[in-house]
């Protein structure tokens, strides 16, 4: 089956631009076992598409794919997603990017826990350097809004 390859071969097709908006209308339209095994690809290689230079949460297209798989994902796998994201060394730039501020609302909107507070908690900590900022202060004001509530426990 085709996507069966696909998700063989996601590094490569994810850090294709054609390749990513592929693999989007994948995660919006498919099911069942071959969903799994492409999400389950692209969670496996998380690190290097994150590291590649075409940039997986900094992209227009790659940056869809990021949201559609934390939408799609059992929570475990969001995880996995988000931790990458909050160790990235980029994560600043990811946070104020005309794009990965969308990866990092949705990283807000699907983790749960302890998870969802540490992020609101680590966006928070850089208010300074996101309150004047274009993009930065959508994230930074869901990350307050979530902080404010104080149930992140019981969700």
């Amino acid at each position: 089956m085709l996507l069966d390859k696909v998700a063989q071969n996601c590094v490569e097709v994810a850090t294709d631009k054609v390749g990513c908006t592929a693999i989007q209308k994948c995660l919006g339209h498919v099911g069942g076992m071959p969903l799994e095994l492409l999400m389950t690809g692209i969670v496996c290689n998380a690190m290097v598409l994150a590291l590649d230079p075409y940039g997986l949460s900094m992209d227009k297209h790659a940056s869809n794919v990021v949201e559609d798989l934390l939408r799609y994902s059992e929570e475990n796998d969001v995880a996995v997603i988000v931790e990458e994201i909050m160790t990235s060394r980029d994560f600043l730039t990811v946070v104020r990017d005309p794009f990965g501020n969308y990866v990092a609302q949705r990283a807000l909107e699907f983790t749960k826990g302890g998870l969802r507070f540490e992020l609101s908690f680590l966006i928070n900590s850089y208010r300074k350097n996101l309150q004047n900022h274009i993009f930065g202060k959508r994230v930074l004001a869901e990350a307050m809004k979530i902080l404010m509530e104080g149930n992140w426990f019981n969700v």
